[in-house]
């Protein structure tokens, strides 16, 4: 072999050794691109993610916050309500002694007006007859002859 072949030999080993480093190069190129589009796709896919949690988290925070207040609201309203049926209850006891008050009262002035009724009635039969007496005395004295008897009231 001549010193042109080994020469010729040589630069196409070193062609072919260039073309498959060229090669392997690429194919490394594109895999590390690959790599950094997955990793690019991935932190994407993260940052996705993290705002979508982000923003779920502030909507449950807002709906909590939310019902903590309509809880507030409710217990506050219920405190309320609580008083003012212990302000009824209070009225509604105070207005049942108040009737119990009238209604002893209302009995008592029925008595009394029995009473006043019974002795308004005794006092007319007790009228009535004196009247009797006075209208049988003055037939006895018009049968006696005497003088009439003056009423008197």
């Amino acid at each position: 072999p001549s010193e042109g072949c080994l020469r010729l030999a040589a630069e196409a080993m070193e062609a072919a050794a260039r073309a498959r480093l060229e090669h392997a190069r690429r194919a490394s190129e594109e895999h590390l691109a690959g790599m950094a589009r997955r990793a690019e796709l991935k932190e994407e896919e993260l940052r996705k993610r993290e705002a979508a949690v982000a923003s779920e988290r502030a909507r449950c925070r807002r709906n909590l916050e939310g019902a903590l207040r309509e809880l507030e609201q409710s217990r506050q309203r219920m405190e309320r309500e609580e008083k003012e049926s212990q302000a009824a209850e209070h009225r509604c006891q105070e207005s049942e002694r108040s009737a119990q008050t009238r209604r002893a009262e209302a009995d008592a002035l029925r008595v009394e007006l029995r009473e006043l009724q019974a002795r308004f009635t005794a006092g007319r039969v007790a009228e009535a007859r004196v009247a009797a007496l006075r209208q049988e005395l003055e037939q006895v004295r018009e049968a006696l002859g005497s003088a009439p008897v003056p009423a008197h009231n």
